[in-house]
């Protein structure tokens, strides 16, 4: 979450649109597992790890719109 927040800000004061993408998936247990990452238009460029398996709970647009 904090690599994502971080780069959000960062492309977002250099005028860039992005969305911060933050998601839950079971463990396989009994508890549950959240991520984070950032999207542009669509291709995500920080938190890849299997993000696809996450359902997104919320996401935060930032940049220029």
């Amino acid at each position: 979450l904090v690599q994502a927040l971080a780069a959000q800000a960062l492309l977002s004061a250099g005028g860039q649109a992005s969305s911060l993408c933050i998601g839950v998936a079971k463990d396989g247990r009994s508890s549950i597992e959240a991520h984070a990452w950032v999207e542009i238009d669509g291709e995500v460029i920080i938190g890849a790890t299997e993000q696809g398996r996450y359902t997104r709970l919320m996401i935060l647009s930032g940049g220029r719109e």
